[in-house]
């Protein structure tokens, strides 16, 4: 049953003020009578000063708030209700339909409760599966539920109620006694969004409402709303308003063979040096295969005897000649082009501004890059 009568839920509030009031007294022998009878009774976990300043942040009830009827929004404690328990669709987010379950309303009548779904507050609590349940004139937190899913412990006083978390004792929020009842205080519920759209809506209408999301994105709202229609994945104003440069246009040179035209690009120096001590790298990819070499270098007068090596590995282990090598305008590579003329190898340079005539270098220097950050967290 979830929701008691008044007398009930009056007499175990008398019970839970008794309970906590013996324990109060255990834990705080130190603490003098007169004390306990002026300050009130602390909470475990608090202290007195802390007590006093939670009892002063509530203000006394007005004539008008102890009339005994709750508002739409407001959510009140109860450690008889099994369930979390809404009266309102619209605070619910995440609605989703279940087996119907038996609900007990106070007047005795049962009920049945077909969806549940999320509440969130303004103050960050989030109550998962909560039942709605359109009869009931008021909106019920189940303290058990609350205990079990949050991992917290609420504690009660003659004057209002605290929810901790129970290893870091966090406030996660706070109730005061109306009328008998324990009332999540300032418990502003956030209302669920839902799009305004009827069965003929389009999703390129939402798209360019929305402000042009990713085709990702109105993939996944087609499902979840009422929504209809076809989105088309090809937008002029995506790509005018994202496209940070003109597309570069494909390359008509083709290789065929295995080291026919190599790329190479030099990269740092860095701040941090490696386990080794070197702060630049070499980077050499095949343009037919996509093979990668990297060389750790310790300065850039080392790309010389560097390159020479790889050269020579490409002579003995695959019985090949590099013929083109290509790279940017760094003057790194000025030291080989008397050994480029000597051993017939066509070296290439990429115009200024033009970094995509290198293009393959340039994306696996970004590809390392990023690994190489992702593996720093």
């Amino acid at each position: 049953m979830a929701v008691s009568e008044e007398g009930d839920s009056t007499g175990r509030s008398k019970l839970l003020a008794k309970t906590h009031a013996a324990v109060a007294e255990s834990n705080f022998p130190q603490e003098s009578a007169a004390e306990n009878k002026s300050a009130g009774t602390p909470l475990p976990g608090f202290s007195l000063e802390q007590w006093k300043a939670l009892i002063s942040a509530f203000p006394r009830s007005s004539l008008s708030r102890m009339a005994g009827n709750s508002g739409n929004g407001t959510w009140i404690l109860d450690t008889g209700a099994t369930n979390h328990i809404c009266g309102d669709l619209n605070l619910l987010s995440q609605i989703q339909n279940i087996a119907p379950c038996s609900v007990g309303l106070p007047d005795g009548k049962t009920v049945l409760a077909t969806k549940e779904g999320c509440v969130k507050f303004s103050n960050g609590l989030c109550l998962q599966n909560v039942l709605f349940v359109p009869q009931m004139q008021c909106h019920l937190i189940s303290v058990t539920q609350l205990n079990d899913t949050l991992d917290c412990f609420v504690q009660f006083s003659s004057d209002l109620c605290v929810i901790q978390d129970r290893v870091s004792r966090k406030l996660i929020g706070t109730g005061e006694r109306r009328n008998g009842l324990y009332y999540l205080r300032e418990s502003t519920t956030v209302h669920a969004l839902t799009i305004d759209g009827n069965k003929h809506s389009a999703l390129d209408l939402w798209h360019k409402r929305m402000g042009h999301p990713s085709g990702n994105v109105m993939r996944w709202l087609a499902p979840v709303s009422n929504l209809r229609g076809s989105f088309s994945s090809s937008c002029e104003i995506c790509f005018r308003a994202k496209q940070h440069r003109d597309s570069f246009p494909a390359s008509s040179n083709k290789t065929h063979d295995i080291f026919e035209l190599v790329h190479c690009d030099l990269w740092g120096p860095y701040n941090t040096p490696s386990s080794c001590g070197a702060k630049l790298f070499l980077t050499i990819v095949d343009d037919h295969s996509r093979a990668v070499w990297i060389n750790l270098l310790m300065d850039k007068t080392e790309v010389f005897k560097m390159f020479i090596s790889f050269v020579a590995m490409v002579e003995r282990q695959f019985s090949k000649k590099v013929r083109v090598v290509r790279s940017d305008n760094g003057t790194e590579f000025n030291c080989l082009k008397s050994f480029f003329q000597t051993s017939g190898i066509v070296f290439q340079t990429s115009c200024v501004g033009t970094p995509q005539q290198n293009g393959r270098v340039e994306r696996k220097h970004q590809h390392i890059l990023n690994v190489a950050r992702a593996l720093r967290f």
